[in-house]
């Protein structure tokens, strides 16, 4: 979160509950937008779905705005609604009060087992918050054509290019398998062929183990296409069970006539509602990849963990066998 984001919330909070969070549209941190989605609501009904949400996502704010120098400071309501002293306590802030509001500092946590000399040497996950990055440096040059289709400048490290040059020439029908520590950036290792190909070249299928994930795939596909391609937004690229059965028939008739381009699922609805779409379209040739996120889960939680997971590989001769040849 940038200095004027941050302003901008502390201003929002000084005048509670007269001032929104941002304006509609605005591009925010993914910090941010959790705290304009559990603020704005409240702004309006008086009240927080969850409390525990919006304090530890303030300690959050707060402790990646920490230095060596001291702590970052906000001031928030002390009214009906808000959390109370002893709760804020509770979470690791320390409470100034003052008589309509509370002024809230961090508290560092560093566990008892540590020691007591390390006791001044502040939060244990200091760096983790600050977003130090103390992996070693192995960055390469993006290579052009990607660098021109999502802006980033470096891969994060030889094997994510070598995985994503792989996944973009693999022959058809082939496997491939990514096997990066986390943060290395295999989600874009899928994106890329979609991004690369563009959306009318056949759908990428991302079969993920939760809607969580999907919506936050989601979210970060549609901001690399923003960033290049700023008026062509496009539809809904995850399969949520709750979006509504119009907004599911156009994710059907979508991947049938091939213009879905990516989308984002999970094995119980590619194994379920989605199967008779995704037949039509392989028997049109219009489905490109099949990714399995999170692979490792099918091998490590067993075979009863999700049945879905164990049908996809039948899926996926089924769909190889209605493609056509040639």
């Amino acid at each position: 979160m940038n200095e004027l984001q941050f302003s901008t919330l502390k201003q929002a909070l000084l005048e509670w509950p007269f001032r929104p969070l941002a304006p509609a549209g605005t591009s925010t941190s993914p910090l941010l937008g959790r705290l304009r989605q559990i603020l704005e609501p409240a702004r309006t009904s008086g009240s927080f779905a969850s409390l525990p949400d919006l304090i530890v996502l303030l300690r959050q704010l707060l402790l990646s705005r920490s230095s060596d120098l001291g702590g970052e400071r906000l001031s928030v309501p002390q009214e009906a609604g808000w959390p109370d002293h002893n709760l804020w306590q509770a979470f690791g802030f320390d409470v100034t009060k003052t008589a309509t509001r509370y002024l809230l500092e961090v508290r560092p946590w560093r566990p008892g087992w540590l020691g007591a000399h390390t006791a001044s040497q502040g939060d244990v996950f200091a760096q983790e918050h600050q977003a130090t990055f103390v992996r070693r440096d192995a960055r390469l040059p993006t290579d052009p054509f990607l660098r021109e289709i999502t802006g980033f400048e470096h891969y994060v490290c030889p094997g994510q290019r070598e995985a994503l040059l792989s996944a973009l020439f693999m022959p058809p029908g082939t496997t491939l398998v990514v096997n990066l520590p986390t943060g290395s950036g295999k989600s874009l290792v899928a994106q890329a062929p979609f991004l690369v190909r563009g959306p009318n070249s056949g759908l990428s299928l991302f079969v993920v183990p939760t809607n969580a994930l999907s919506l936050d795939l989601e979210r970060r596909t549609r901001e690399l296409l923003e960033a290049r391609h700023a008026n062509d937004v496009p539809h809904e690229l995850a399969w949520i069970g709750d979006r509504g059965e119009a907004t599911r028939n156009a994710i059907r008739q979508r991947i049938r006539s091939g213009t879905q381009g990516i989308l984002f699922a999970s094995p119980e609805a590619v194994c379920g509602a989605l199967l008779n779409s995704l037949y039509a379209a392989a028997e049109k040739g219009l489905i490109a990849y099949l990714v399995i996120d999170e692979a490792h889960l099918i091998a490590q939680w067993g075979d009863a963990f999700r049945p879905a997971f164990q049908q996809i590989s039948g899926v996926r001769r089924g769909l190889l066998k209605a493609c056509p040849r040639g």
